[in-house]
Order: C-alpha cells, then sequence, then structure tokens
C-alpha cells in the first residue's frame, strides 16, 4: 500500500471509529481507498483537460440579439483561461444554422 492509500485508509478508520453509527468493514478499506484515489484521479484530469468544446448563447446584448460564445477545447488567455470566440445574429434562422454547425463540430451546450 503506497503512502497515499495509507494517509486515506487512516482517514476512514478514524473518521469511522469516531461516529459509531457508521457500520464499517476493514475488509473493504483497500477497495474503498482505492476507489477515492481514482474518483481524485478522474477530477484532477477533468480540471487539466477542462471542459473540450462548448459554447452558449446570450439574448439581447447591447444592441446585439443574438450572442454565441464559443471555445475550441484548446485556446487559452496568457493567464491560462479559456480563450472564447463571438459571433453575432441579427435573427434566428442564421442563429439556428450556427448553432447547428457547432453541434456537428462537436461543441455542446454549456
Amino acid at each position: 500500500m503506497d503512502d497515499l492509500q495509507k494517509l486515506i485508509s487512516d482517514q476512514i478508520r478514524d473518521y469511522c471509529e469516531g461516529n459509531s453509527h457508521l457500520e464499517f468493514d476493514t475488509d473493504d478499506l483497500p477497495e474503498m481507498t482505492r476507489k477515492i484515489i481514482d474518483i481524485v484521479n478522474d477530477h484532477k484530469a477533468l480540471k487539466t483537460t477542462g471542459k473540450g468544446k462548448r459554447y452558449n448563447v446570450m439574448h439581447n446584448v447591447g444592441k446585439i440579439k443574438y450572442l454565441v460564445n464559443f471555445h475550441n477545447g484548446e485556446s487559452l488567455h496568457k493567464d491560462g483561461s479559456d480563450f472564447f470566440n463571438v459571433a453575432t445574429f441579427s435573427n434566428k434562422l442564421k442563429l439556428a444554422k450556427f448553432e447547428k454547425e457547432l453541434v456537428e463540430k462537436g461543441y455542446v451546450y454549456d
């Protein structure tokens, strides 16, 4: 068992011993620890890879009737934050056509 697994196992054991109303089987501890580590690693991977291609639509922003912000999953500002491109539309038909193109390219509504 590596250091992280031991640390998590100790924390779970201490928590369960301090809360006597919780049923706890020490045989399940290694499996529980592995699952927790997997969840943490998945979360870290999600944070580092971002959310991928995504877009959102805003209505009536200033004089603009429809505003679409879209991120290609790669472009970043100098500070590391996501860079969103912008498209503006004056009618629903053009907006719907553009949204359809984004979805076909793999963008997800955010």
